[in-house]
C-alpha cells in the first residue's frame, strides 16, 4: 500500500483538523473507532503503545492498511522524563520494532 504524503498548501482559507488517537489500540474501542473513519473517508494518526500494538496486531495492520499515519507512543506508557536515556530509547526502539514487524514500514 502507497504510504501517506502530506503535501504543503498555500490554501490559508481551508479550515483543517488533525485527528490524534493516543495509547492504543484498544481492542474494545479502536476498530469501533476505524469503522466511523472508514465510514466519513477521514484520516488520522494513532500515537501506539508498543505491548498494546504487540498485543492487537490485526488491528494494526488495518490502520496501515486503510492509510492512517502511525506513531510512537512508548512501549508501555512510561513518563520518558523518568528514564535514563538508554532506558527511554529502549522504549522508543522497541514500539517501533514491533509497528515495523506488523506493518513492514515506520
Amino acid at each position: 500500500t502507497a504510504e501517506p504524503t502530506i503535501k504543503p498548501t498555500d490554501d490559508t482559507t481551508t479550515k483543517k483538523v488533525y485527528l490524534t488517537f493516543d495509547d492504543g489500540p484498544d481492542p474494545d474501542y479502536t476498530e469501533m473507532l476505524l469503522d466511523g473513519l472508514k465510514k466519513r473517508n477521514v484520516k488520522a494518526t494513532f500515537f501506539l503503545l508498543g505491548k498494546q500494538a504487540e498485543a492487537y496486531p490485526d488491528i494494526v495492520k488495518r490502520m496501515h492498511k486503510e492509510g492512517h499515519m502511525i506513531g510512537n507512543h512508548s512501549y508501555d506508557h512510561v513518563n520518558l522524563a523518568n528514564l535514563s536515556k538508554t532506558d527511554a530509547a529502549k522504549q522508543i526502539r522497541m514500539t517501533s520494532e514491533a509497528i515495523h514487524k506488523i506493518t513492514g514500514s515506520i
